[in-house]
C-alpha cells in the first residue's frame, strides 16, 4: 500500500539542529534576567521606571514569553502527530494522527493501556505513535483509505509545488484532495522525520515532474554502518557548542545577580533615595551563624537608629560604611558597602571548570593497537 511512512523522529530533529520545544523554554529562561538587565539599564541611565512599571512589563513580557512556548508546544504536538506517506500509486498523502487516533484507533483505550504498563511520558508517547504507524502500515486496499479520506484523518496533496528550502525545512503548495473537497494550502515540513532526504527529494521530484511516475525516482537506501551513523562534529566545533553553553549558563547568572544592583542605582539616579554614613553601634550574635547589627545614621539631620540581620562577619563595632535611605521614609533603606553587588568569583569558577571538563571530555582516544 505503501512505500515510504515518515514519522517525527526526535534523533534526526537533533541531528539537524532543528529548534525544539525545550529550546524556546531555555531561551525563556535566558531572557527573563536579561530583559530585568535591559529594564534595570533602561531606567538607571535614559528614563526612570518605577517598580509598578517594572511589574506591569514583566507581566506583559511573561504572557508574551508563554505565548511563543505555547505556540511551539502546539508546533511540536502537530508535527508528532503528523505522518507523511508515499504510496506505491506514487501518490503523496499526510496523515493527521492525532484525530485519526483519538476516533479510528481509540486514543484513550491506548493511553490506558500506556499508562498500566507504567511507562514514562515519553517512552509513552513512542509507544503510542509506533501503535499508529503500525496500524498505517496495515492499511491493505483503497477502500480503507477512502473511509479515512471521509472522515479527514487523511488527505492526498496533489499540483506540489516548491517555493523553497533551506538547512531547516522544506516549503512548498499543494492541493489538499480529501473528504469531498479541494483546496491549495502552504505547508512546512522541517528536518524532524525519519528518512527527512527521501521525503524531501520526492516533493521536489513530483514538484519538476508532475507527470512522471513513481518507478522514475529512486530512493536513498542507507545498507551500511556509516549511512547510519551520525556524523561527529570536529573537536573544535564540539568544544564551540559546549562552550557556547557554559558561556550562556555564567552569563545568566552574572545577569540574574546584577539585575537586582542596577534596579537599586537607578532610584539613587532618579533622586528617590540618598546617601548617609551609617556608624555600627553594636554586633550581636543571633540563631545560628546570623548576626544582629546595630547602626545609626543623619537623614537631613534626623537621626535614625536601625538593626539589620546579617550573616557577614565584615561588620565591626565603631566602623562606618555608605547605606541609601528612601527620601520619604528614612527608615527604608539598601546597602552596597559590605555586599558584594556581583560575586564573579563562583561564575568564573564555574565557566573554567565547565571548560576544562569540555576539553577533556571532547578529546578523541583512539588505540594505539
Amino acid at each position: 500500500m505503501f512505500e515510504k511512512i515518515f514519522t517525527y523522529s526526535s534523533i534526526d530533529k537533533k541531528e539537524n539542529r532543528v529548534i525544539g520545544i525545550m529550546d524556546i523554554i531555555k531561551l525563556v529562561l535566558f531572557i527573563f534576567p536579561a530583559a530585568g538587565l535591559v529594564m534595570g539599564l533602561f531606567s538607571c541611565y535614559i528614563m526612570y521606571i518605577s517598580d509598578d512599571m517594572y511589574g506591569n512589563i514583566y507581566y506583559v513580557i511573561a504572557f508574551m514569553l508563554m505565548a511563543i512556548i505555547l505556540v511551539f508546544m502546539i508546533k511540536w504536538l502537530r508535527e508528532m502527530f503528523m505522518v507523511y506517506a508515499i504510496g506505491k500509486n506514487g501518490k503523496l498523502y499526510r496523515f493527521k494522527m492525532f484525530a485519526f487516533a483519538m476516533s479510528y484507533m481509540g486514543l484513550g483505550s491506548k493511553i490506558g493501556d500506556i499508562t498500566g504498563k507504567g511507562l514514562g511520558r515519553l517512552q509513552g508517547t513512542f509507544e503510542l505513535m509506533m501503535k499508529i504507524k503500525k496500524t498505517i502500515e496495515d492499511l491493505s486496499n483503497e477502500e480503507q483509505i477512502d473511509e479515512m479520506f471521509s472522515q479527514g484523518y487523511v488527505v492526498e496533496l496533489c499540483d506540489v509545488k516548491v517555493k523553497g528550502r533551506n538547512n531547516e525545512r522544506i516549503k512548498f503548495s499543494a492541493s489538499c484532495m480529501g473528504n469531498s473537497t479541494k483546496k491549495t494550502v502552504n505547508i512546512s515540513v522541517r528536518k524532524v522525520y525519519n528518512e527527512w532526504e527521501n521525503l524531501f527529494k520526492y516533493i521536489e521530484f513530483v514538484s519538476e515532474n508532475p507527470d512522471s511516475s513513481i518507478k522514475d525516482f529512486t530512493f536513498i537506501k542507507k545498507t551500511s554502518y556509516e549511512d547510519f551513523a551520525i556524523k561527529k562534529p570536529s573537536y573544535i566545533k564540539r568544544v564551540a557548542r559546549q562552550s557556547f553553553v557554559v558561556i550562556t549558563i555564567a552569563a545568566w547568572l552574572g545577569m540574574f545577580t546584577l539585575s537586582s544592583d542596577i534596579n537599586k542605582q537607578s532610584k539613587i539616579n532618579a533622586g528617590f533615595y540618598t546617601g548617609a554614613e551609617a556608624e555600627i553601634l553594636k554586633v550581636e550574635n543571633a540563631k545560628g551563624r546570623k548576626r544582629d547589627v546595630s547602626i545609626r545614621y543623619y537623614a537631613d539631620g534626623k537621626e535614625c537608629k536601625n538593626t539589620l540581620t546579617t550573616d557577614s562577619s565584615k561588620y565591626k563595632e565603631g566602623e562606618e560604611f555608605e547605606l541609601f535611605y528612601k527620601n520619604e521614609n528614612p527608615e527604608k533603606y539598601f546597602i552596597f558597602a559590605f555586599e558584594q553587588h556581583v560575586n564573579h568569583k563562583p561564575v568564573l569558577v564555574l565557566f573554567l571548570f565547565g571548560e576544562a571538563i569540555i576539553l577533556v571530555a571532547n578529546i578523541d582516544l583512539k588505540s594505539n593497537n
